[in-house]
């Protein structure tokens, strides 16, 4: 019997990230040139830092080149601006800021947004009053999103370039919280999956300190608010089997269809976390009876809310109450599956339906079960249905009923393996019913065979040839009587 495999929760967990990946905030507006004119006034009253003139020149002619779209023409303007103005200015951080921008959204090359963002950001460490605090956060958002971002490019899949990129994306998300006093739960998720990814997916090996400590976020995590976000189980599964440790992952995958009981992948993980548990128990039988017992529930949970129906799903519940010896649910599960088209009506499914009865000491149910197999022209064209059920009249003690079903069995082709067991019990069966020479015939047939008990069969032919000899002198002697008579 086969059962779902664990898929590994990384690849849902890449997908929240991406989900949570909040892009840079949008270009310079062509309007917002205005806004800078206005900041003169501003700084007159002491308000704050402002552009100078020429600075306010050039991004008055940005609005033409951002309405028209054409980014080269403002990053050309910017870059032309830079040299004129002071390193630590103002201007300069309004000038780096909007060629990050316009790099990340104008042109779509977040790689090159991250050295005007770097250099921005060194500035205003120097001069604070440049950028509000809570608008210094979001920089910091921005440049760990991007590092992470371009990190997960392909080009740096082996490089160690992509270490580095963690790394900074990791500065910038402590520099974030750190800075707030309470931050969000996308904050803190995301931090959470820059450190396991950290540990699991930028070394040869696993990080167990990275590891450790994305555990430890994600556990805050979900003390953070009275609903905390799914995405934190989800991590917390992932840690759980990096560590091997799938009872707990188990425990969490729990939690998660309770959370989210419409979540399809939630319950084929856990039905399969339970699965392989009781698969790596060992001789521990009550141990492993008790978490295909888990895994029975799960998957019966899962189909009341109309997931895992497949044909597969249904059969993969067949054969879980197979392992916990539930032959009677077995069966009706697979018969009725096989008739109302829930699971396959395969030839090996009839098969497996009648091994159920054989366990329940029900024979002559399987011997029914194949022979209404049989009705499909398919299973009926070759021997192995014949065979399985000479097997089964061999059990009752049904000579005639294993004579005729091998002699089927070999009629139709028999195509099931070591076919000269057929033969042999074609054998025995016609030796007991006082067929010799079909019994003898057999016989031979089945020596002809590699692997066929040799020694054996020529005993039975032995056997069979005494037999035939006595016969024959039987009649010899019946004639003779009957002539003296």
């Amino acid at each position: 019997m086969s059962f779902p495999s664990i898929r590994h929760p990384w690849r849902v967990l890449a997908l929240v990230l991406l989900a949570f990946l909040v892009l840079p905030r949008p270009a310079l507006r062509a309007d917002d040139a205005d806004e800078h004119q206005d900041d003169e006034q501003d700084d007159a009253k002491g308000a704050g830092p402002s552009l100078t003139s020429k600075s306010r020149e050039t991004f008055i002619k940005i609005k033409a080149q951002l309405d028209a779209k054409n980014y080269d023409g403002v990053l050309s303007l910017l870059y032309g601006l830079e040299p004129t103005v002071k390193p630590d200015s103002y201007d300069m951080s309004v000038i780096l800021d909007t060629e990050a921008k316009i790099l990340w959204q104008g042109k779509n090359e977040p790689e090159k947004a991250i050295q005007p963002w770097e250099r921005l950001l060194a500035l205003v460490d120097q001069h604070p009053d440049y950028m509000e605090p809570a608008d210094r956060v979001s920089h910091y958002l921005y440049l760990a999103q991007t590092y992470y971002l371009v990190s997960s490019d392909a080009r740096f899949k082996n490089s160690p370039l992509r270490n580095q990129y963690f790394d900074r994306a990791l500065v910038y998300e402590r520099r974030l919280l750190a800075e707030t006093p309470r931050p969000s739960q996308e904050y803190i998720l995301f931090y959470c999956s820059l450190l396991y990814q950290k540990a699991v997916e930028t070394s040869s090996k696993i990080d167990t300190a990275y590891l450790d400590q994305a555990k430890a976020e994600a556990l805050k995590g979900l003390l953070s608010d009275p609903h905390p976000k799914e995405q934190f189980y989800i991590l917390l599964v992932a840690i759980a089997q990096q560590e091997n440790d799938f009872a707990l992952a188990g425990s969490y995958l729990e939690l998660l269809v309770v959370k989210k009981p419409t979540q399809k992948d939630y319950w084929n993980q856990l039905v399969a976390i339970y699965n392989n548990l009781a698969a790596s128990t060992g001789s521990d039988v009550e141990h492993q009876r008790s978490y295909y017992a888990r895994a029975i529930n799960a998957a019966e949970r899962a189909q009341a809310l109309g997931f895992l129906k497949s044909p597969k799903d249904n059969f993969n519940l067949v054969s879980m109450y197979d392992q916990v010896g539930q032959f009677g649910r077995a069966i009706e599960l697979l018969y009725g599956g096989m008739k109302n088209g829930s699971i396959e009506a395969t030839l090996k499914n009839w098969q497996v339906l009648a091994y159920f009865y054989e366990q329940v000491d029900q024979q002559a149910l399987a011997v029914k079960v194949l022979k209404e197999a049989e009705e499909n022209p398919e299973f009926a064209a070759g021997g192995a249905l014949d065979r399985q059920i000479a097997d089964l009249y061999y059990q009752l003690d049904n000579t005639q009923g294993v004579y005729e079903s091998c002699k089927a069995a070999v009629a139709k082709g028999n195509n099931v393996k070591n076919p000269y067991t057929t033969y042999q019990l074609l054998a025995y069966s016609a030796y007991e019913l006082r067929k010799y020479p079909e019994a003898l015939e057999a016989c031979e047939k089945g020596m002809t065979y590699p692997g066929a008990p040799v020694k054996d069969l020529a005993r039975l032919k032995e056997g069979i040839q005494d037999a035939i000899k006595q016969q024959q002198a039987e009649k010899a002697a019946a004639e003779s009587e009957r002539r003296t008579l």
